[in-house]
């Protein structure tokens, strides 16, 4: 090679990625997801045996990463917020640059992406000819790239295509991960990680195992272990901030209790030992059922999108008057036990009344109870009316 450096240059689809990495973690024996720094490692010691040149002379100059993303209020219907935080310090702790795009709303309510894989395209052509990378490493299985790769070809710049052929299953259907065989046969140097990592003689190859690797310092990348400072409007309150469920506590300015309704805050698990208040012994936390509320559950729906279902539904709190604006948005990560499917309309509820920040009602920590008979006198108060969020208002 002529230059002293041999560039390389790496482009993440998004969804991709991620699927791949949901898949390490929860159908691999390994149960971790892939490790950025030490995917970038196995990177450059591949191009550099691709290319046949000292491995001190392959340097990544750039990294770049597209994906579709929820838009906040999205993102907080779903309880995806600290997810999509927790991805986006990964990324940026590896230097990698993130291309994003909000998800576009389909015909039947679900969410799709739309121009990513175009964007990217551009995007990787537009870069390599101003910077003349030497290789550009894919990291996608999508067969609408062979063009790309042979525009790269074209302006000098060899691909390699990272490529993966992976098939488990997921609530009782058989999924698959690939790449095209078209853009497996059109790159340079194709490399195919499920066969490498799989591989008996590379069990324990370092390079291999740092892909999964989580150093003590970037492990998980979980939040402090105590509540950072509150904004200066709320500094006064700032103790009855709920921590995050499983004992993971930090200010969330997207779901708080109503303070002006509870004078405490309750259901809430140690900071220390993630148990609930009632199994630490010693602790001062009061009891859950100070918080909670009683209803019935006036809907619930069961939405299908990109071959998932998207369960949600509402809670229509006891004393309520029927109207919409009074009830409780749920989703099913917001049922104790994960058993969204065990309940049913009409079905007696016990929850924990919230708000999000522009103050529309959200029901936590849901679970079925046996019906039964309240007076209004023994019913507790329901917080404040608000409207319920603008996504499934429609």
């Amino acid at each position: 090679m002529k230059q002293d450096i041999c560039r390389i240059a790496i482009f993440y689809d998004g969804h991709y990625f991620t699927n791949l990495s949901n898949y390490y973690f929860h159908n691999d024996e390994r149960k971790a997801r892939i490790y950025i720094p030490g995917f970038h490692e196995f990177i450059v010691d591949e191009v550099a045996k691709a290319e046949a040149v000292d491995k001190r002379r392959c340097q990544i100059v750039d990294a770049s990463y597209f994906r579709g993303r929820l838009t906040a209020q999205q993102a907080f219907e779903r309880d995806r917020l600290y997810g999509d935080r927790v991805l986006e310090d990964m990324l940026l702790r590896a230097d990698v640059t993130m291309y994003q795009r909000h998800l576009s709303m389909t015909a039947d309510g679900g969410l799709e992406e739309k121009s990513i894989d175009v964007w990217l395209a551009l995007e990787a052509y537009e870069m390599a000819a101003l910077k003349h990378y030497d290789v550009c490493v894919l990291v996608t299985g999508d067969g609408d790239f062979v063009p790309l790769v042979r525009k790269l070809n074209t302006i000098g710049s060899r691909v390699m295509l990272l490529a993966w052929d992976l098939q488990y299953q997921h609530d009782g259907r058989t999924k698959y991960i690939r790449a095209s065989q078209a853009l497996i046969d059109r790159v340079n140097y194709p490399v195919m990680m499920s066969d490498i990592i799989g591989a008996r003689d590379r069990k324990n190859d370092p390079l291999v195992n740092g892909i999964f690797a989580w150093p003590k310092a970037a492990e998980s990348y979980e939040p402090p272990a105590a509540p950072l400072p509150p904004p200066a409007e709320d500094s006064a309150n700032a103790a009855g901030e709920p921590p995050r469920v499983g004992g993971r506590v930090y200010h969330n300015f997207f779901l708080r209790v109503r303070k002006k309704d509870y004078s405490d805050q309750s259901g809430a698990e140690n900071n220390e030992t993630g148990k609930p208040a009632d199994e630490s012994a010693g602790e001062s936390v009061p009891a859950a059922s100070s918080v909670r509320q009683q209803g019935i559950v006036e809907k619930i729906y069961r939405k299908y999108d990109n071959g998932q279902t998207k369960r949600f539904g509402f809670i229509r709190p006891e004393g309520g008057n029927g109207e919409r604006e009074d009830n409780y948005y749920f989703h099913e990560g917001m049922v104790e036990g994960g058993d969204f499917d065990a309940l049913e309309e009409n079905q007696a509820v016990e929850f924990e009344p919230v708000s999000d920040y522009q103050g529309r009602k959200i029901a936590r920590h849901v679970h079925g109870r046996a019906a039964a008979v309240t007076t209004a006198a023994d019913a507790p108060t329901a917080p404040a009316a608000a409207p319920v969020p603008a996504l499934l208002a429609s």
